[in-house]
């Protein structure tokens, strides 16, 4: 995947730009499973499960894969910065995500953002976004904001340990806190921790709730 660089804009500039507007956004991996096709308007059904957000990976075993990923893709070579499998979850009370990794070393030096677009239904324009973002500051936490174009940008309560990372990142988001249609849009980002203009891999996936 190509890294393409946003020297002079910062970060929520850039990541408006990139919900808002689809030619902001860089190439990415378009990877559905249930569709053999690669129709890019084709919606993977996230599975109901309730896994535990702990950074270890046994209890998806059985969950259908969101998006697989090339291994040696990442543009920089970065420890933990090669994506190669993320999943999707559900319950009556949270979404969970895993982001899966090369080397199974999540990178205190990295971020990790699982990002959740919203689009009017029949169009390609988004209106707004849902952003988690798992870091490193000593322990790994989680920060969740919304972002409604030319309205707002909220921070949300969420609990930061609902982020853990060992062999794998997860993290899971209240269910009140989003809301999906079929014109939902999931992104899964890596940015190298200080450097803005740095993103290493980044895959998506169009979904729908089970």
């Amino acid at each position: 995947m190509k890294k393409v660089r946003f020297s002079l804009l910062p970060v929520a500039a850039v990541v408006l730009m990139a919900g808002g507007c689809d030619f902001f956004l860089p190439p990415m991996a378009y990877n559905n499973p249930n569709d053999p096709n690669f129709d890019t308007e084709a919606v993977f059904p996230i599975p109901r499960a309730t896994v535990q957000v702990d950074g270890d990976p046994s209890d998806w075993e059985g969950i259908i894969t969101a998006l697989p990923d090339p291994a040696g893709d990442s543009v920089t070579g970065t420890s933990g910065s090669d994506l190669v499998l993320v999943s999707f979850a559900r319950d009556d009370d949270y979404y969970y995500c895993i982001i899966r990794l090369s080397d199974s070393t999540p990178n205190p030096n990295l971020q990790y953002q699982w990002q959740i677009y919203i689009q009017d239904p029949g169009s390609a324009i988004d209106t707004g976004a849902y952003l988690a973002k798992a870091e490193n500051a000593g322990t790994w936490q989680m920060t969740l904001t919304e972002d409604i174009w030319n309205v707002s940008n909220t921070p949300l309560p969420v609990d930061p340990s609902f982020t853990q990372a060992d062999t794998a990142i997860e993290m899971k988001i209240p269910g009140s806190s989003v809301t999906l249609n079929n014109t939902t849009r999931m992104d899964v980002v890596v940015w190298e921790a200080g450097e803005v203009s740095d993103q290493v891999e980044s895959i998506y996936v169009r979904v729908t709730d089970s």
